[in-house]
């Protein structure tokens, strides 16, 4: 929670269940000022994978993520996984190494904290330190693919692979 003890006046017991009530009092662990709390560290510590849970593209979210991404970083974790398009994953880890200068307004929309936050991050780390950003979600927009291969040819010139795709519509049997 990032919730500052001062603010919480209402006492809770009472108000939920028992058992819930117990979790929360055993197990809260209150994060004051982006500094992360000594059992929250140890928990980083002990693990490889740690899921923070789906920012749902909350500002806040993606806020506190780049707050603590020098201890993220210093604790060895140098990927964040998050629930966006997978066609242009490639698009947002080359923007937040600085190899490409712009990336779709579209997915700014989504995620502009977290983005510019890691890009920021990036650029003041040495190349061992660097986080990357990492889509592994499904296309929810049907053009995303023509339009992910789209940006492929800016890159690399126009591919004789991509030719066929293009002429498909979008969803249809022959595009899938």
């Amino acid at each position: 929670s990032c919730v500052d003890t001062q603010l919480i006046d209402v006492p809770i017991e009472g108000e939920i269940d028992e058992a819930t009530y117990s979790i929360v009092e055993n197990d809260l662990s209150l994060i004051i000022d982006q500094q992360l709390p000594e059992d929250l560290v140890n928990n980083l510590n002990d693990n490889e994978v740690v899921v923070f849970g789906e920012t749902h593209y909350v500002q806040e979210h993606q806020e506190f993520l780049v707050s603590i991404l020098p201890q993220l970083s210093e604790l060895g974790y140098n990927y964040i996984f998050d629930e966006l398009f997978h066609a242009f994953s490639w698009v947002v880890q080359d923007y937040v190494n600085g190899d490409r200068e712009e990336i779709p307004e579209f997915i700014r929309f989504f995620n502009q904290e977290l983005i510019e936050g890691i890009k920021a991050f990036n650029a003041s780390v040495d190349e061992d330190q660097k986080m990357n950003l990492v889509y592994f979600d499904i296309n929810h927009w049907s053009d995303n693919f023509i339009k992910a291969l789209g940006l492929m040819e800016d890159e690399i010139g126009d591919q004789s692979l991509f030719e066929e795709i293009f002429t498909q519509t979008a969803n249809s049997s022959a595009y899938i």
